[in-house]
């Protein structure tokens, strides 16, 4: 499993490696979404040990490196992987 965030800036279409720290544990087939006010959420996914159930956030607006932070994650989600979401507006 791969362990970093890239960043794809349009204009110039360049990916760029984020410096972050706390980093959640690496994991494929999560779910991302980003907020309008620059927060980044992570949740689930697979990682080398099983399906996880964890929430964690970015504040792509905070000084580099970016700090994670994992949020409370109910008991009552079971690890998933392979999950989508969609914005609607």
């Amino acid at each position: 499993l791969l362990h970093f965030l890239l960043a794809l800036f349009i204009p110039a279409n360049t990916w760029t490696q984020l410096a972050t720290h706390n980093d959640p544990p690496a994991r494929s087939f999560h779910e991302l979404a980003i907020t309008e006010q620059g927060l980044l959420y992570v949740f689930g996914g697979c990682s080398a040990t099983g399906r996880l159930a964890d929430l964690w956030m970015l504040d792509l607006n905070s000084p580099a490196p970016h700090a994670w932070t994992q949020l409370p994650s109910s008991p009552d989600i079971s690890g998933r992987g392979g999950r989508y979401s969609v914005k609607i507006i």
